[in-house]
């Protein structure tokens, strides 16, 4: 199944990506401004991302997609983590006193990521992002695993389409369907400050 979606992933880059990438950069000139309005109104994106997120697609439409992927890969983890702690799910474990957060492909071996993204953007995120035989990006950008040889890659074009067509939809959604106008991802609370909140909720002695 993997090694069919990887056949998938580079004709579907080398047929259509690629070509619609370029009739789209060459015919229009968008600004990074217009990348933060769709994350703005994309209620998949978490409030306190909507920025960097934005960059990293502008560099992607700049050409430069290996370095938008290296950023939205990341942030992709981010995403799940938050829309499944949002949904109630421990993400993290606590050892002796330390809190470690659980990785993504333990957190994507969850039946609650379907029933939030949708079998096909869960099946995505596992073969694009943290399967051992497939691209398997995130652990190859957190480890150093990239080379030279990773600039051309249909990998890092199609990861930067995944993540634009991603926050893309929930911004075309919210535009013809004012009922989830307010739908936004909240931001995750710094968990520093929310452990000094509960401090300071605790009765004292």
């Amino acid at each position: 199944m993997i090694q069919a979606y990887e056949i998938k992933v580079s004709l579907t880059v080398q047929g259509m990506l690629a070509p619609a990438w370029m009739a789209l950069s060459n015919e229009h000139r968008l600004m990074l401004g217009d990348f933060v309005a769709i994350m703005h109104g994309s209620s998949i994106i978490p409030s306190d991302r909507e920025r960097l997120i934005a960059q990293a697609l502008y560099y992607g439409y700049d050409g430069d997609f290996l370095t938008a992927a290296q950023l939205l890969a990341p942030q992709v983890e981010n995403i799940v983590r938050l829309h499944l702690r949002n949904a109630g799910q421990q993400t993290s474990t606590m050892d002796r006193g330390v809190e470690q957060e659980i990785g993504l492909s333990a957190l994507m071996g969850r039946e609650a990521v379907s029933e939030i993204f949708g079998e096909d953007i869960a099946f995505e995120i596992r073969a694009l992002f943290c399967g051992p035989i497939g691209p398997n990006l995130r652990n190859d950008f957190a480890h150093g695993f990239v080379s030279d040889a990773s600039v051309g890659s249909v990998h890092a074009l199609y990861c930067w389409w995944f993540v634009l067509r991603l926050a893309f939809v929930p911004f075309w959604n919210r535009i013809h369907d004012t009922r989830t106008a307010d739908s936004h991802e909240p931001a995750e609370r710094d968990r520093q400050s929310a452990r000094e909140d509960e401090t300071e909720s605790e009765p004292g002695p």
